[in-house]
């Protein structure tokens, strides 16, 4: 008989953290990564930023940028693109937001969307490999401060396959509506089978999503009620059978 498992865990963001986007002359695209208690409004952003005269944002329904005013409540965790008229700096420090979600769009015209790459998904590191992670992505693209332009990645070729960073926003093409980032858990049990009675060793050696330490719920036996929340459960399998 075999005993297996695959079980529930909840992920917390619990601790600050610190960012900075170094700013060319023109147009640069950031992200509030964190939750910046000193920044919630365009006027905030424009005034933490020198040199700063303008905030954008991508409207996707329209497909194009939009001008906010200096009113505008801004979202955590999501892209902006701010005009300097020098070089300079923005330094973001606070929590990570724990609810962010991108929902991803076609439209009548073209399907392009803006995301920031969030600080949990440093294991990231190339264009190729974000776009796999996002769900109906075809292209995608960053804005070269530097050469105030666009630059791209079509997937599944050796095109351009930059590197990407965590904090930063990309532009992306997708064929279908979707939503992204998805929380992805690996949890693992040891042994996975035997003959009853069975004790069982619980661990999640890889996370993808979240930002540690986390909370964990499992259910164990398949009942719907929580049997254990700590990182590393043991659980007795009595009777034979199989349990998900």
């Amino acid at each position: 008989s075999i005993c297996c498992w695959d079980g529930p865990i909840r992920p917390t963001l619990a601790h600050a953290e610190s960012i900075t986007f170094e700013l060319k002359e023109g147009l640069n695209g950031i992200s509030l990564a964190v939750i910046d208690p000193d920044i919630t409004t365009v006027q905030d952003l424009i005034n933490a930023i020198p040199d700063c005269d303008s905030v954008k944002s991508w409207y996707t329904s329209q497909q194009k940028f939009v001008d906010l005013s200096n009113d505008t409540v801004l979202e955590s965790g999501y892209p902006y693109f701010v005009h300097v008229t020098a070089d300079s700096s923005l330094t973001l420090s606070g929590n990570p937001p724990t609810d962010l979600l991108f929902d991803l769009i076609t439209t009548g015209q073209t399907n392009i969307n803006v995301i920031s790459l969030p600080l949990d998904r440093s294991h990231l590191t190339t264009a190729e490999e974000l776009a796999n992670n996002i769900p109906n992505c075809d292209t995608i693209w960053y804005w070269d401060a530097e050469k105030q332009g666009y630059s791209g990645h079509p997937i599944g070729t050796e095109i351009n396959n930059f590197a990407v960073i965590p904090g930063y926003p990309y532009f992306i093409n997708i064929t279908a509506n979707t939503q992204w980032p998805v929380f992805m858990v690996f949890p693992n049990a040891n042994p996975s089978r035997g003959t009853a009675p069975l004790t069982v060793n619980f661990s999640v050696p890889k996370v993808y999503g979240g930002i540690p330490p986390y909370a964990y719920s499992w259910d164990l036996d398949g009942d719907t009620i929580e049997d254990d929340n700590s990182e590393r459960p043991s659980f007795l399998y009595e009777e034979f059978g199989t349990y998900n």
